[in-house]
């Protein structure tokens, strides 16, 4: 056999078997070098491939691969012989073979560890069977399954390939020591908030934890401290848990495809209000996001007995279906609060401004217990576009808040509609699209959430081409 044919059947380059037999720490090394020695007698061949420092090291696991065929059993007996002398010498030089310490193992470690093993089960495969299948040595998975190599999304990414598996891990599972430490911190931070609002936090710890991997994932970057204030200080009901919640699911459905937010960014020069989240697209493309909460019925209710808000219809003499009508409406105010405010007599621009070619601006509203958790696609389409746009029977006859007037108002205007479209007037000119999110769970921890989005875009400022550019930048973040 020549020298340079014991590589025939790795089905690798032979440049890259060279790159990987230079690098002891590479997790195919073992078994290359084994399937090396156990084909190869030639020592000077050998170590102009293998630096004799790694040879030594790794030697009790290379003999492991040699011997175990029983046609190159034979061999182990030079390559030992060889590994003796040369620690010697090694030795002898002042150089030390250490075994390596096993890594300290936390909860992360042994999740990813359990996640390894039942990928490998449910396929029923053995750990040789896996390693030959993943270009691995047998040894390295099982020092993988008993803690003594450290996971790596490279090796799950392999590993689901391999076996036609879906491996759903949260990115926070590779979060560095400092990391950890913070999402140890977080986890209990929540908690024991929770615990403060009479929530049985036990009946439910894991949905805890994977909030706490996603808020700790956020204070991990530096641009979310103040979520720690928030979460200690500020949880003083559930209203103002489930405005926190929804901004934390929110901005890490961005960080976790690596799309940086910047928080609370001021829009207009002479106002102190800000808006709660800003996203570069690209040089000439910027989202500004506003979060509004749109709570249920009994707390609508209470707020609209308090106010005493009018309902205005766009048509009928009879007001139909007044309780859904009455909460939609009270959504569109709820809207409109996060663009305008009343100032000196006066309805002044909140937070955004007039919009240029850089700038899209959108409402995010949540409106999962709107309608008793029956709010859908008719209900946001009304409420930003109006009732016209709406199948006759789903109506509930609302003024849209990009609506037109109509031309056959009577004089009376019974239904107050010019007020209405002159309520509406900063919403239309500045507003480019109405996000709605609902929890499809209709969770009221609100922790476990998981949202489902509908876009609705403001016709006055939004072309085909704007919307189309809008869908493409957020489609993985807002499925």
């Amino acid at each position: 056999m020549k020298r340079r044919n014991w590589y025939w059947d790795l089905n690798i380059p032979y440049k890259k078997i060279a790159q990987i037999l230079s690098r002891g720490d590479d997790p195919r090394f073992v078994r290359i070098a084994g399937i090396l020695l156990s084909r190869a007698l030639d020592p000077k061949y050998v170590f102009e491939l293998i630096s004799p420092s790694d040879f030594c090291r790794h030697y009790k696991a290379i003999e492991r691969e040699i011997t175990s065929d029983e046609w190159t059993k034979k061999r182990a007996a030079f390559w030992k012989a060889t590994y003796l002398r040369l620690t010697k010498e090694l030795k002898a030089k002042g150089e030390r073979f250490r075994l390596p310490a096993k890594p300290e193992l936390d909860f992360f470690d042994r999740q990813l560890i359990e996640t390894v093993k039942k990928c490998r089960k449910r396929v029923l495969m053995s750990q040789k069977e896996l390693a030959d299948l993943m270009g691995y040595s047998q040894q390295y998975i099982s020092r993988i399954e008993t803690g003594w190599e450290r996971i790596g999304p490279d090796f799950l990414k392999k590993l689901a390939k391999t076996t036609n598996q879906k491996i759903d891990l949260d990115v926070s599972i590779f979060f560095d020591r400092k990391g950890r430490e913070i999402l140890t911190e977080t986890n209990k931070l929540i908690a024991q908030a929770l615990l403060k609002l009479d929530v049985k936090t036990g009946e439910f710890e894991e949905k805890i934890r994977n909030f706490a991997n996603k808020a700790a994932y956020l204070l991990n970057t530096g641009r979310y401290d103040y979520l720690k204030k928030r979460i200690t200080k500020g949880w003083t009901d559930m209203e103002k848990v489930a405005g926190d919640t929804f901004e934390i699911h929110f901005a890490y459905a961005f960080e976790n495809k690596q799309r940086p937010l910047q928080h609370e960014v001021k829009l207009l020069p002479n106002s102190n209000s800000s808006i709660d989240f800003q996203y570069h697209a690209s040089l000439d493309k910027v989202i500004n996001f506003e979060l509004v909460n749109i709570f249920e019925r009994e707390w609508i209710r209470r707020e609209m007995d308090k106010r005493h808000w009018e309902i205005i219809l766009s048509s009928g003499s009879q007001v139909k279906r007044e309780n859904s009508c009455a909460e939609s409406i009270f959504a569109q105010q709820k809207i409109r609060e996060k663009v305008q405010k009343e100032e000196k007599c006066q309805i002044i621009p909140a937070k955004f401004n007039i919009p240029d070619r850089k700038n899209v601006n959108v409402i995010v509203a949540n409106v999962t217990f709107v309608h008793m958790g029956m709010f859908d696609t008719k209900d946001a389409i009304e409420i930003v576009l109006g009732a016209s746009y709406v199948e006759p029977q789903c109506r509930l006859g609302m003024f849209g808040l990009t609506a037109d007037l109509p031309s056959d108002i009577p004089e009376t205007d019974p239904y107050k509609l010019k007020e209405a479209y002159k309520l509406n007037e900063i919403f239309r000119d500045r507003i480019h699209f109405v996000l709605f999110a609902w929890d499809i769970h209709k969770s009221k921890r609100f922790i476990d959430s998981q949202y489902r989005y509908f876009l609705v875009p403001n016709p006055k400022l939004v072309q085909q081409k704007t919307l189309n550019w809008f869908n493409t930048e957020t489609e993985e973040i807002f499925k």
